[in-house]
């Protein structure tokens, strides 16, 4: 079977942009020329990582440490924006240098994640009466995993970040991409957790 990929159409302005389609978009994310089992193999050493960490130390408390971290890091980036307004340099020129452009990329899509993920991680801990199932402990380690994944994929790997929008063509760099289904995975992992303790 052949795919075809959605061909560039010109707007009124005159900027070549690319047609994209939901299946185009999914087809570029998952697709034999994204590299899918590079990213599968970073999902599943997340998973596998943060199952190892809770088997080594077994800890009831895996939940509060996690959200603690998850806590910490939001702090720590809050920080370290903060410094380019102290610095004095936040000016037009600042906004465009790699250095701000990288963190200011983490640190917001951090601020969306960490309090979705901090509060299903208490809930865990709170509905487990402090003894999580591994499963679920897990699944917050797991999380927490994804977090780490995509702040590596963009401040250490930043190079690849640079034009990875999938709508118009571009292939999604590994970590990124990673560290973002991670979090999706592990988000679905402790609402279903969450769920069987209710019940």
């Amino acid at each position: 079977m052949t795919m075809v990929t959605p061909t560039p159409k010109s707007s009124s302005n005159g900027n070549t942009q690319a047609q994209a389609t939901t299946l185009g978009v999914v087809w570029r994310m998952i697709g034999p020329s994204n590299n899918p089992i590079e990213k599968t193999l970073l999902i599943a050493s997340a998973y596998g990582i943060s199952h190892v960490i809770h088997s080594t130390f077994e800890t009831k408390h895996v939940p509060i440490y996690c959200m603690l971290f998850a806590g910490f890091l939001s702090n720590i980036l809050g920080f370290r924006m903060s410094l380019f307004r102290v610095a004095g340099t936040l000016g037009s020129n600042e906004l465009k240098t790699t250095s701000f452009q990288k963190w200011s990329r983490v640190q917001l899509n951090n601020a969306e994640w960490a309090p979705i993920i901090m509060i299903l991680q208490l809930a865990i801990h709170v509905l487990s009466g402090g003894s999580p199932t591994k499963n679920g402990a897990t699944a917050c380690l797991f999380a927490n995993m994804g977090t780490i994944f995509y702040c590596m994929g963009n401040l250490v790997f930043f190079g690849d970040v640079v034009d990875d929008n999938p709508g118009v063509g571009h292939r999604l760099p590994p970590f990124r991409f990673a560290g973002a289904s991670i979090r999706y995975l592990a988000v679905f992992l402790m609402v279903y957790e969450c769920t069987i303790l209710v019940a």
